[in-house]
């Protein structure tokens, strides 16, 4: 999309697990996780036309999810179908101000965008500047100690002294 110039919108599965960790799956959780999270990360290509979502459903009446222990589900309110999924698909596609949106699918509370905005703006790591002010002090000047300049060749000369058998 990008190298063509063309618009386009990416939609990215992951699962409730991604948002809410279970400790039971903790492989599955992690890695739905990561998708959410590389996702949101993808936000800031929208100026390139590109949009990247994620959807996280809740358990999925697929054979994949009539695998669960049916008692978890059901505490959880039961299956979600198939067409709810590819409901919130389409949300996402069809909302033009959506980039980098995790949308939590879910058959209690419906569609719900998580983070909440009132969430996200409390835990972001740069607050809303320009963006002349977010590239000036994105890396701040960082000095390393003395001693590390120090370290750091004795490391390597100690490193290949013991590589040459001296």
């Amino acid at each position: 999309m990008r190298s063509q110039k063309k618009p386009g919108v990416i939609i990215n599965i992951s699962s409730v697990a991604g948002i809410y960790p279970m400790s039971y799956e903790p492989v599955y959780s992690g890695t739905k996780g990561g998708v959410v999270m590389f996702t949101r990360s993808l936000a800031p290509l929208k100026r390139y036309g590109i949009r990247v979502n994620v959807l996280c459903p809740e358990f999925v009446q697929t054979n994949m999810g009539e695998q669960v222990n049916r008692v978890l589900v059901d505490a959880l309110g039961g299956f979600l179908k198939v067409e709810d999924v590819v409901n919130g698909a389409f949300e996402l596609i069809e909302d033009e101000s959506k980039a980098g949106a995790c949308l939590w699918i879910s058959k209690r509370k419906g569609m719900v965008y998580w983070p909440t905005s009132a969430k996200e703006n409390k835990y972001l790591v740069y607050s809303p500047k320009t963006k002349k002010e977010l590239v000036k002090n994105r890396f701040p000047s960082i000095q390393p100690p003395e001693y590390f300049h120090k370290m750091i060749p004795n490391y390597f000369q100690g490193l290949h002294n013991f590589l040459c058998g001296s």
